[in-house]
C-alpha cells in the first residue's frame, strides 16, 4: 500500500506532473486501480470507524464503483481513450472526501517518511552508463528490470531507480521490464516519452528527432511531450515522431527482429546506404570515408554474431558496385 498511498498524496497536493498526473488517473479507473483503492480506505476506516468517517467513505466507493463501471464502457469502444475533464473533476471529489481519513495522525507519519524519502530522492546521485562504439552491455536493475545498452549509448537514471523508475536514453537500447502496476517504468528520449508496467521494447533514438519505439511484448503509451500527442503499442507495432506532420505514427514491426542486434546479429532491411555508414561505424568502432559519390542504394542484410567487417562490405560490394580498402580502424570505400 505504500507506493499507492504515496502517489495518491502527491497527486492531491498538486507535485505530479500532467502526465504523470494522466496516467495515474487512468489507473485509477482499472480493476487494479479499484482494489488499490478500496484496500486503502478499508483500512483506515477499520482504525477510524469511530471517528464517524463511516458513512463518507462508504459513498465515495459505492459511486466510484458506479463511475469506473461506466468509465469502462467508454474506453473500451475506443483504446486510446484517456479520462478527460469529468474524470479530474470526479477524482478531485474523491480526493477531498477521502482526505478526511488521510489527515487521521497515523496516516500523516507514513506521508512524513515519505515526504523524506522524496527529498531523498532528488538529492539522489544519477548513475550514468555508456558505452563506445563496438561496445554492447546488459544492466540487471534494481527493480529487477533488465536493459540492453547498444554501441554509442549512454542511460542515466537516480541511484534509489527502484522508488522512481525513470531512465534517460540517448542511442539504443532495449528493454525488458518487470512488473509493478502502481510504478510505470518511463523512458525519456528528448521530447518522447515511452510509459510502460511489464513488457519488452526497443528504442532506437541516436537521432533524437526521429526517435523509434518498437514493442515486442505487453502495452506502452509513447507520448511526445511538446505537443502531447500519445500513442498506446500492442505487440507487433512501432512507432516514430513525424515531424513534418507533428504527430506519432504507428507502424507495423517484426517481434522477432527487434532484438537481433542485442544478440549480437547485424540486421538491417532497405536501409538507405547513407544511414547504414553509422550503423557499421558504431558496429565495428571504425572510422568510414566516401570517396566519390555517396551510393543512395537501399541495403537488406543479415551477418551472425562476430561477422568480419570485411565480409559485410564484400556482400556490399557485390550488390551495389563499390570497392573499398581497410587500414586499421579506417575505412575507405571507392564509388
Amino acid at each position: 500500500m505504500g507506493g499507492f498511498k504515496d502517489k495518491w498524496k502527491t497527486f492531491l497536493t498538486g507535485r505530479m506532473d500532467r502526465a504523470e498526473a494522466r496516467r495515474f488517473l487512468h489507473f485509477l479507473f482499472t480493476k487494479d486501480g479499484e482494489k488499490e483503492m478500496e484496500s486503502g480506505i478499508s483500512e483506515f476506516m477499520d482504525q477510524k470507524e469511530e471517528e464517524g468517517y463511516e458513512s463518507e467513505i462508504a459513498s465515495v466507493i459505492e459511486n466510484f464503483k458506479k463511475r469506473n463501471q461506466r468509465h469502462a464502457v467508454q474506453a473500451s469502444k475506443n483504446k486510446n481513450h484517456w479520462p478527460g475533464k469529468g474524470l479530474l473533476i470526479w477524482a478531485a471529489c474523491i480526493g477531498s472526501a477521502i482526505m478526511m481519513v488521510y489527515h487521521a495522525p497515523g496516516f500523516l507519519s507514513g506521508f512524513n517518511e515519505t515526504q523524506s524519502d522524496g527529498e531523498n530522492l532528488e538529492k539522489a546521485e544519477t548513475v550514468i552508463k555508456s558505452n563506445g562504439r563496438g561496445q554492447k552491455s546488459k544492466i540487471l536493475m534494481t527493480d529487477g528490470s533488465i536493459i540492453y545498452l547498444n554501441a554509442s549509448s549512454e542511460l542515466s537514471y537516480s541511484r534509489n531507480f527502484s522508488h522512481n523508475r525513470v531512465v534517460r536514453l540517448t542511442g539504443e537500447a532495449y528493454f525488458e521490464v518487470a512488473n509493478d502496476s502502481l510504478n510505470p517504468f518511463r523512458v525519456i528520449t528528448g521530447e518522447i516519452e515511452t510509459v510502460a508496467l511489464g513488457t519488452a521494447f526497443n528504442i532506437n533514438a541516436y537521432r533524437e528527432e526521429q526517435v523509434q519505439v518498437a514493442l515486442a511484448s505487453g502495452k506502452v503509451l509513447v507520448e511526445h511531450q511538446e505537443n502531447r500527442n500519445s500513442v498506446f503499442l500492442n505487440p507487433g507495432q512501432s512507432t516514430e515522431f513525424q515531424p513534418e506532420g507533428g504527430k506519432l505514427k504507428v507502424l507495423p514491426v517484426d517481434t522477432h527482429k527487434i532484438s537481433l542486434w542485442k544478440e549480437g546479429i547485424l540486421y538491417f532491411e532497405k536501409k538507405p546506404f547513407p544511414d547504414l555508414i553509422p550503423l557499421l561505424e558504431n558496429w565495428y568502432n571504425v572510422d568510414i570515408e566516401i570517396r566519390g559519390t555517396m551510393p543512395d542504394d537501399r541495403c537488406t542484410g543479415r551477418f551472425e554474431k562476430k561477422e568480419y567487417l570485411s565480409n559485410v562490405l564484400k556482400v556490399l560490394e557485390h550488390s551495389i558496385g563499390f570497392s573499398f580498402e581497410i587500414e586499421g580502424s579506417k575505412v575507405i570505400i571507392y564509388n
